[in-house]
């Protein structure tokens, strides 16, 4: 067996069987706890439904509820599906949730560049987010990512950035920034960035999100590492959440004029700040990408082949890439 160039001796063969073996096991849960509670969820609220029609009840409580009540169901399943699979996957792995993950204070110095980094980087990759959604418009496609409704009234558009900005930046973070790629980590920073991202990406379940998901879970995994704390990554994905919530209400209150200009401002005032916060961390540390760089035993490509060739993860390619594919279906556009 060729490793690194040469020749592996029997110990290093063994110690790569068994990293990869801990690599597919990684993979089998933290695959199983994103997808299983999606399913469950699924098929809970199709078997209420159902019931509900058998009994001659009112079933549009599950098939077409109110803005309002679709924010209610959004925040319990999302707390749900964001914390009771990941809490019962630390346990299985018997990992301990506050060595996983740690939300110790930074120092303004360093908390603010990295949130600019977060931002900049959401921006960039909202850009390539833009162009791979073009391109599908050009095959006759039209992704959608299912936006939620804005409710009447100062309180139903509360209830609304509530949803998509401080729930998200909480929950998910906990869980992939947190339980998933901190108990990754020990087969290298590189590799617990990328596979976390890659599972955080599938989660979202359409082809406008996926790719922005990985791009910025990539980013907001970084800020983790090198600041050795989860509140700067919270941080940014309520901001950047927080942001689009706000451009999504200017479009349709105040129309399509206005809703673009906030684009703009947004995207041009987030990309100075990414750059700014990037040449400050460049002074504060001589090689701002040291912190990552830490190699993976058996070597990241492995370590990523085998991790994404799991039951788990290919659970995951079934679960949410076809969410995704039924998402671009002319019924449910």
């Amino acid at each position: 067996m060729q490793y690194n160039g040469y020749s592996a001796t029997a110990p290093e063969q063994l110690m790569i069987q068994e990293q990869k073996s801990a690599v597919r096991s990684a993979s089998n849960v933290w695959g199983f706890a994103s997808s299983i509670g999606t399913v469950a969820i699924n098929v809970i609220v199709i078997a209420a439904a159902f019931v509900l029609r058998l009994t001659g009840l009112n079933a549009d409580l599950f098939q077409n509820p109110s803005p309002t009540v679709e924010l209610i169901m959004q925040i319990v399943l999302s707390f749900l599906l964001m914390t009771v699979p990941f809490i019962i996957g630390a346990l299985a792995t018997r990992e301990r949730i506050s060595a996983l993950l740690s939300v110790r204070r930074v120092r303004a110095g360093l908390f603010i560049p990295l949130v600019f980094i977060g931002l900049g980087g959401a921006m960039l990759s909202n850009f390539m987010t833009n162009s791979f959604i073009s391109f599908m418009n050009m095959l006759g496609l039209n992704p959608s990512s299912g936006e939620l409704q804005i409710p009447d009234g100062v309180g139903g558009t509360a209830l609304f950035l509530v949803t998509i900005s401080v729930l998200p930046a909480i929950i998910e973070e906990f869980a992939y920034r947190g339980i998933v790629m901190g108990a990754l980590r020990k087969f290298g920073n590189s590799f617990a960035i990328i596979a976390s991202s890659v599972l955080f990406g599938l989660m979202h379940g359409n082809f406008v999100q996926i790719p922005f998901a990985i791009a910025l879970g990539c980013v907001m995994g970084y800020i983790n590492i090198v600041s050795g704390s989860i509140l700067p990554s919270v941080t940014v994905h309520f901001l950047n959440n927080f942001m689009s919530g706000i451009q999504q209400i200017i479009y349709i209150r105040y129309g399509e004029e206005y809703g673009t200009v906030a684009v703009v401002i947004c995207f041009c005032l987030s990309l100075a700040l990414g750059i700014l916060g990037f040449f400050i961390l460049c002074k504060r540390f001589r090689h701002p990408f040291a912190p990552i760089i830490e190699e993976c035993p058996i070597g990241l490509k492995t370590a990523l082949c085998a991790f994404l060739s799991c039951p788990g993860s290919i659970v995951s390619y079934i679960v949410f890439g076809g969410s995704a594919v039924v998402m671009l279906l002319p019924f449910a556009a």
